[in-house]
């Protein structure tokens, strides 16, 4: 009897797994690749739907960043470029000499996958400020 419930508690559980699609974006550093910022995340049905995960993670960036527009202004009034200057200068990122900024997705924590998206113009930090590049 036990080894029923148990059986029928994993199944329970096992059925309510969630499939997480996770979007963010890069630049190169000298040390890696290092996070700008996370995008929301999506449930999907399972973990092989990696190209719906990306093409969701693409529209995300896309709308956010109105393409790719580094100097885009959100509905809350941040600069996008700030927003991302704002994040590396809190691990440590000060100065960020021109980085394009990259667009990623990853399934089911799999590994970050390079969507084919990156910004319009290379992303410069001056002292944690965002400033246009030289």
């Amino acid at each position: 009897m036990k080894f029923l419930i148990i059986l029928a508690s994993l199944s329970l559980a096992w059925a309510q797994e969630e499939y997480h699609c996770h979007c963010a974006t890069f630049i190169t550093t000298e040390e890696g690749a290092e996070l700008v910022h996370n995008l929301p995340e999506f449930i999907m049905d399972s973990c092989e739907h990696f190209e719906e995960c990306e093409l969701h993670c693409s529209e995300e960036f896309i709308e956010l960043t109105n393409g790719g527009d580094l100097d885009h202004v959100t509905e809350d009034g941040n600069i996008i470029g700030q927003v991302a200057c704002d994040t590396l200068a809190a691990e440590g990122y000060l100065d960020v000499e021109a980085s394009e900024v990259y667009m990623y997705s990853s399934i089911c924590h799999g590994p970050w996958l390079y969507n084919g998206f990156k910004s319009q113009t290379p992303l410069c930090c001056v002292g944690g400020e965002y400033e246009a590049c030289p």
